[in-house]
């Protein structure tokens, strides 16, 4: 089986735990106005890669990997474009035991992105806030096959990572984390949340494209905004990457 690949890391630090293979797949429809790698949405222009040809790579530098508590993490794009590729590439993974793990923004089909769940090791998923409003701002669409998966996912997974795009006066309300904290509360998985700062390294990608940048009114936010949204995720219960095991308890929001 062959899929599309935009780019390869093979020293990755910032996808997943230990030193990672970094396979960036082709295609993405969720529409991101503010995405960094807006040339990765087309699936066609990727490069076809068969999942044997991934794996050789990856048993590459497997000693690195293994060393470091690492492995190999699918992301894009978007994997849920290919989603029988990846879980070729999951499935082969595991043969040859492989950590896997599964970088995904949730915008994509319920039945197929359970069974990737089911396939990898570990799940990291991407959330541009939470609400329908913000998500109609920043993407093209409602975020409500995001939210449906997220349900899915909380409930298959005992723990997972939520990668969440921090801007200021926009995701990081008290009005966003609380619909977040009330929807993540009855949910069995223990979620761990990562905070990423919004930036704009992407502008020059769309002027290359022709592309109009719709989010020029948006900026990053600074260190100290930074450090209150991580206060502001504790104080909704939400657990922070890298806190204790026992920070983070979950209560009303």
């Amino acid at each position: 089986m062959k899929g599309f690949v935009h780019s390869i890391e093979t020293f990755g630090t910032v996808d997943g735990d230990g030193i990672r293979f970094v396979l960036f797949l082709a295609g993405c429809k969720l529409g991101c106005k503010f995405c960094h790698n807006p040339d990765s949405w087309n699936i066609a222009a990727g490069e076809p890669m068969s999942a044997e040809e991934v794996i050789a790579q990856v048993q590459s530098y497997r000693a690195y990997y293994e060393a470091t508590g690492g492995g190999l993490t699918i992301s894009g794009g978007d994997p849920l474009v290919q989603p029988e590729f990846t879980a070729e590439i999951l499935r082969q993974a595991k043969s040859a035991g492989i950590n896997t793990c599964l970088e995904t923004s949730g915008h994509g089909d319920s039945d197929k992105f359970g069974k990737l769940v089911q396939l990898a090791d570990s799940v990291m998923y991407g959330l541009k806030g939470f609400s329908t409003e913000v998500y109609r701002k920043l993407t093209a669409h409602d975020g409500s096959l995001v939210r449906r998966n997220l349900k899915l996912l909380g409930r298959s997974k005992s723990q997972a990572r939520l990668r969440y795009l921090v801007i200021p006066g926009v995701t990081d309300t008290d009005e966003e984390l609380t619909q977040l904290s009330r929807f993540l509360r009855d949910l069995p998985c223990d979620f761990v949340v990562e905070p990423i700062a919004y930036h704009t390294m992407g502008i020059p990608k769309w002027e290359a494209l022709g592309r109009p940048y719709q989010l020029e009114d948006l900026r990053p936010p600074t260190s100290e905004e930074m450090e209150q949204f991580i206060l502001s995720l504790r104080g909704h219960g939400l657990k922070v990457l890298g806190d204790s095991p026992s920070a983070g308890t979950r209560r009303s929001a």
